[in-house]
C-alpha cells in the first residue's frame, strides 16, 4: 500500500513529502461493461492510512459515478490530508497545498525495503 502512493503506484501523484500516505484505488463497476456512461459510470474509491509506518488517520473516498479511482477518489482523499498536516503538524501554516505530487521525486520508505507493501 506504500508504494502505491510514494512509488510508482496507482496514486503517486497525491503523495506528500514528509508525510507518508499507504494507500489503495480501485474502482467499483456499477452496470455491465459498455453499459457504463452518463449516470452509470463506475464508482471510484480509495482507501488509506498516514503516517504509513506509524498510523495517526485512515481516510476512506467514495465517489459515485465518476470512473477510476486514481483519478477521483485518491485526490479527494489527499485534500483530507493536507487539512490534517496542516492542523496537527503545522498549526501556524497559512494554508495551501502541501508538498508531493510526482515532481518531489521518489524516496525510500523509511522502514526500508521490506516495509513497501505493507
Amino acid at each position: 500500500m506504500w508504494a502505491v502512493v510514494n512509488g510508482p503506484g496507482t496514486a503517486a501523484r497525491i503523495r506528500m513529502e514528509g508525510f507518508d500516505i499507504a494507500g489503495k484505488t480501485g474502482t467499483a463497476q456499477v452496470v455491465s461493461l459498455g453499459k457504463d456512461t452518463g449516470d452509470n459510470k463506475d464508482h471510484s474509491w480509495f482507501v488509506s492510512y498516514a503516517p504509513a509506518d506509524s498510523p495517526e488517520i485512515a481516510v476512506v473516498a467514495l465517489v459515485e459515478n465518476v470512473g477510476f479511482g486514481s483519478t477521483y477518489a485518491a485526490p479527494a482523499a489527499r485534500a483530507v490530508y493536507n487539512a490534517y498536516y496542516l492542523k496537527m503538524r503545522h498549526p501556524r501554516h497559512s494554508g495551501g497545498r502541501i508538498g508531493g505530487g510526482r515532481e518531489g521525486g521518489r524516496r525510500s520508505h523509511p522502514g526500508g525495503e521490506g516495509a513497501a507493501g505493507r
